[in-house]
């Protein structure tokens, strides 16, 4: 990590740089505070402000030690040793790691089991290694407003990882973890551009087939593909008359093409899906 950078100096940039004057960086800073719900220093709201400004400043972290300090004391890791390690030892903690943003989800809510308010939004982190999605819950959502940007590179800071339902890792952001744009010493051409899209070989993961091989399989298929396009939802009746939901999605891989249908409670898995990313399906009835 680069030396800390101090609120007079993020202030001195803004003044230089941008031409506002101190009194209305204090504003914005107490604003950005405020958003955030405390979570942020004076430095780490200064940072961001510079950042939307265009400000170019030495470094772009928190101060440590503070709530806003997320940057951990673990070197970053690579996505693909990410996914690997947390299959092998189902989840990982304190997660550090660098990649280019390829997509993102915005912020949705929903109710929680005791009946409060939840939000969670995600992006999709890239680099020479694979990728993987990030997700962020709660009040950390905002951070996908205002301070994520397609295309940039960004650190993941904290953060811990999982096996979702769908067989996919996941890595995810609660109240310790944190992004920082553009973070310090990272060679940004070593990372995929953000339209890139990876090669998928056909059943490249333990315990799944090729498209082309599905029809000729047992009832029940994992399949790795490429989403190429998502249909747009559909409502039916049922058999009983209420209403219900269905929608299809076209997937790929090295053999072929096909669709992959969702219906019911299983409407979020597609609601989650991003057009151009890659997925492992661990159980589809064919």
């Amino acid at each position: 990590m680069s030396q800390d950078i101090s609120l007079e100096e993020v202030i001195r940039a803004i003044v230089s740089q941008a031409g506002l004057s101190r009194e209305d960086i204090r504003k914005k800073i107490d604003a950005t505070i405020a958003s955030f719900d405390g979570l942020l220093t004076e430095v780490g709201a200064a940072l961001i402000i510079g950042d939307k400004l265009g400000v170019k400043v030495q470094a772009h972290q928190p101060e440590p030690g503070s709530a806003g300090d997320a940057t951990g004391s673990e070197s970053p890791s690579k996505i693909k040793d990410i996914i690997e390690r947390t299959k092998q030892e189902n989840g990982m903690k304190n997660i550090n790691l660098y990649g280019r943003v390829v997509a993102i989800t915005q912020p949705h809510e929903f109710l929680k089991a005791d009946g409060r308010k939840g939000a969670v939004a995600s992006i999709i982190l890239r680099d020479a290694t694979g990728q993987v999605r990030v997700s962020c819950w709660d009040e950390k959502t905002k951070l996908i407003d205002e301070i994520v940007k397609q295309g940039e590179i960004i650190g993941v800071y904290n953060a811990y990882s999982k096996v979702g339902k769908t067989g996919d890792v996941e890595v995810h952001i609660d109240k310790r973890g944190m992004f920082k744009p553009k973070p310090d010493g990272v060679d940004e051409a070593s990372f995929p551009a953000a339209d890139a899209t990876p090669a998928v070989p056909a059943a490249q993961a333990s315990g799944c087939i090729a498209i082309a091989a599905a029809s000729e399989s047992a009832t029940f298929v994992g399949l790795v593909v490429k989403v190429m396009e998502k249909l747009p939802p559909r409502a039916f009746q049922k058999k009983d008359g209420t209403e219900g939901w269905i929608a299809r999605v076209r997937v790929a891989d090295e053999s072929g093409s096909g669709f992959v249908v969702f219906w019911g409670d299983r409407m979020n898995d597609y609601n989650d899906l991003v057009a151009g990313e890659v997925y492992q399906f661990d159980v589809l009835a064919v």
